[in-house]
């Protein structure tokens, strides 16, 4: 599992819908899990098996510059000191314009999570709401049965001698308190189907919403040059 240095944040998804009182918050900050894309699987590897960290520019043009220190090698000196201010120069426009790039790209990720956020917690609370429609429907649908039942046990008793009418007036109310029951009972369950949909859809948002956090916290990290661990434990130093 990837952790980051002073996160406390995971979401955690299953089948099950949300519980009630589930809103996306950005309390607590950054997401714990980062996803690598394996742009850092070097580091990993070397940490592994104990390899040497690559030596940086100026340290090469340092060992470069100990073999020359004889004064008959100073015009070489010279053209390398030359060399290490050009490339240098140029490795610095590079990262430059990537270091530009990558704020681009987490701009367009921190608004992607973002809209994400919004749009899961907009959701949430609406599946919320409609969690207390379908109990008022539930119940209604309750009371429409037990008025049916009710009118089918008040049927006119034979050893009461009830009249024709009598008889057409109770088979006339248990109809209309069978229909308004049927009537309730489906709108019930079209309101159960609704909320298992929303309930579905609120948890593929919040899989897009761990996504982008995923996309957005890497390349934050990256940008602050800041560690942190990948699922192998080991920790990784994010580079430009």
């Amino acid at each position: 599992m990837f952790n980051p240095s002073s996160s406390n944040r995971r979401f955690v998804l299953n089948p099950a819908p949300p519980p009630p009182d589930f809103v996306p918050t950005e309390q607590t900050w950054p997401p714990r899990s980062i996803r690598s894309d394996g742009s850092n699987a070097h580091q990993v590897v070397e940490k592994l098996i104990g390899s040497r960290k690559d030596l940086t520019v100026e340290g090469g043009f340092q060992v470069i510059a100990a073999k020359l220190t004889r004064a008959e090698n100073v015009d070489l000196l010279t053209q390398l000191l030359d060399l290490q201010k050009a490339i240098t120069t140029r490795l610095a426009e590079q990262k430059e314009a990537r270091l530009s790039g990558l704020k681009e790209e987490h701009e367009a990720a921190r608004q992607k999570a973002r809209s994400w956020l919004e749009k899961c917690r907009k959701m949430r609370e609406d599946l919320n709401s409609f969690e207390s429609t379908l109990n008022a429907l539930k119940m209604s649908a309750s009371e429409a049965r037990a008025n049916f039942a009710a009118v089918r046990e008040s049927a006119p008793k034979v050893e009461d001698y009830p009249s024709p009418e009598e008889i057409e007036t109770w088979r006339s109310r248990m109809a209309e308190a069978e229909t308004i029951a049927a009537g309730e009972e489906e709108r019930s369950r079209t309101a159960e189907l609704d909320r298992q949909q929303r309930a579905k859809n609120l948890i593929e948002a919040l899989k897009n919403f761990q996504a982008s956090e995923q996309a957005e916290a890497v390349l934050r990290f990256t940008l602050e040059g800041r560690e942190y661990q990948n699922e192998l434990g080991l920790t990784v130093t994010p580079e430009i």
